[in-house]
């Protein structure tokens, strides 16, 4: 397969132009996102790698078309592994800092009888 130089530029110049935009419009109002937030920005992504797709099956090919969405599936895919794994440990991360809190609060309190005791 051969691309042309001008695909590739329009290609990156597109995607970056999509990572700036998506940067200026989090960065400028920061904000707990909502779910039908969430699931519209969803759909443009998924739509838009639909789309980039079907240009590529239309100037390439089926076999290459193939190709990116099956790789696209995948990266997906483990992409949302990835965030499941960050869940765990987010949670897992939580009980431990509360443990932590929570043990440095009973020997906090199991020691002040004990220097309490000293100091008279």
């Amino acid at each position: 397969m051969v691309v042309s130089p001008l695909a590739w530029f329009l290609s990156l110049g597109i995607a970056i132009a999509l990572l700036v935009l998506d940067v200026v419009y989090v960065g400028r109002r920061p904000h707990v996102p909502t779910t039908a937030e969430c699931l519209r920005f969803l759909g443009l992504y998924i739509g838009l790698a639909v789309v980039f797709g079907l240009v590529v099956w239309r100037l390439w090919g089926a076999q290459h078309a193939g190709e990116f969405y099956a790789g696209w599936v995948t990266e997906y895919s483990l992409s949302v592994d990835n965030l499941f794994v960050f869940l765990l440990i987010m949670a897992n991360d939580r009980e431990i800092m509360g443990a932590r809190i929570n043990s440095r609060a009973t020997n906090l309190v199991e020691d002040e009888p004990a220097s309490a005791g000293l100091a008279g």
